[in-house]
Parts: structure tokens; C-alpha cells; sequence
């Protein structure tokens, strides 16, 4: 009788051992893939941010280039080719 409580009492504790070894394995696991997730969402966030930025900074090139395109269709000439007018009063008389 002594011996079948000892092999009930060691497979109870057996068994207590291998559910708690489980419980402890599996939150592990749980803790690192939330660790993973964490991570990934604060890359994610940061390449949204870069990206972000680097839309603004095309979208800024894009509308230069289109004004310059533009300044040059319609003839206008750069800063650098300045024409003088004349202050003589006789060529406004005229």
C-alpha cells in the first residue's frame, strides 16, 4: 500500500513538474515573439517616418523641376541673363 502511494504521489509530482516546465517554456516563448512584435513596430514606425520624408523631399524636387520646365516653356530667361532698360527720358518720349 506504502509503495502505490509513493508511485501516486512521484507520477502527480512527475506530471506537476512537466506542466510547469510547459507553462514556463510557452510564456517564454510568448514573451519573446511580444519582444518581436515590439521591435517590429517601432522599425515599422521609423521607415514610415523616413518614408514620409522622403516623399515630402521628392515631391519637392518634382514641383521644382515642373516650375523650372515651366519658366522655360514660356521664355522666361534666369536671373543670370538680366537686361537693363534705359533711364534716358528721350526713349520714353518717343
Amino acid at each position: 500500500m506504502k509503495k502505490t502511494y509513493v508511485a501516486y504521489y512521484s507520477f502527480i509530482g512527475l506530471i506537476t513538474l512537466a506542466t510547469v516546465l510547459h507553462t514556463v517554456f510557452i510564456g517564454s516563448l510568448y514573451v519573446q515573439h511580444g519582444k518581436q512584435i515590439r521591435n517590429l513596430t517601432v522599425e515599422n514606425r521609423n521607415l514610415e517616418s523616413q518614408k514620409s520624408k522622403l516623399q515630402l523631399a521628392l515631391a519637392k524636387e518634382q514641383n521644382i523641376n515642373s516650375l523650372q520646365e515651366f519658366i522655360l516653356s514660356e521664355g522666361f530667361k534666369n536671373i543670370n541673363n538680366v537686361e537693363y532698360i534705359s533711364k534716358s527720358s528721350a526713349l520714353a518720349s518717343r
